[in-house]
C-alpha cells in the first residue's frame, strides 16, 4: 500500500489503518493517510504543489501526479473498506490547505485557466453508497471538484463513460 504513490509504513490501529512515508523521520512528513473503522478517511499530501514552477511565478499543481494519486487513492479506499469490513454508506471529503493562487495548467505549455481564489478549497463530498462503486467514479468526484476551483468544467483523465486516461 502506499500514501499518494509513495512507499509507506503501514500499521493497523485500533481505529484503522495508518500510513506515513518511511524515509521521512522527523514530524515533517510530506504524506500521510488514516482509514478510519468509523468511515473517516484523513490523507495529506504537499507532494502535487509546485509553488517555484521553473521559469515563471505561476504556482502550479502537478497535474499528473494528482491524478495518478487520486486515483490510486480511490483504489486504495474501496480496498482498505473492504478489508475492515466497513459498512456503507461512507462519506468521502477533500480539501486543498493554503492553494490560493494555485493554477492547473491546461497543456504541457502551461497554459492556465484560472486559480484557486481562497486558502482553504473545500471540494464537494462524495457519499459511497456501495462499496462497490468503482475507483473511477470516485476519483471523478473529487478530481472535477480541483479542476472546477481552476476554472475547467471537468477533470479530463476520467470521462463520462469512466474510462481513465494518464495525464503528463
Amino acid at each position: 500500500m502506499s500514501v499518494f504513490g509513495l512507499a509507506s509504513n503501514k500499521q493497523i490501529t485500533v481505529d484503522g489503518i495508518r500510513l506515513s512515508n518511511p524515509y521521512i523521520t522527523n514530524k515533517a512528513q510530506n504524506a500521510y493517510g488514516h482509514f478510519s473503522v468509523k468511515g473517516l478517511i484523513e490523507t495529506y499530501s504537499s507532494t502535487f504543489f509546485n509553488p517555484h514552477h521553473e521559469g515563471s511565478p505561476t504556482k502550479l499543481i502537478i497535474r499528473g501526479k494528482i491524478v495518478n494519486a487520486v486515483y490510486q487513492l480511490s483504489k486504495d479506499i474501496i480496498e482498505y473498506y473492504k478489508e475492515l469490513a466497513i459498512d456503507t454508506p461512507i462519506n468521502l471529503s477533500c480539501a486543498i490547505i493554503n492553494g490560493q493562487g494555485y493554477t492547473m495548467p491546461m497543456n504541457s505549455w502551461g497554459d492556465t485557466l484560472g486559480q484557486i481564489d481562497r486558502d482553504l478549497l473545500l471540494v464537494p463530498d462524495f457519499i459511497m453508497d456501495s462499496i462497490s462503486v468503482t475507483p473511477e467514479t470516485i476519483a471523478k468526484n473529487l478530481l472535477d471538484g480541483i479542476w472546477h476551483a481552476c476554472g475547467f468544467s471537468d477533470c479530463p483523465a476520467i470521462n463520462s463513460i469512466g474510462q481513465f486516461f494518464e495525464l503528463s
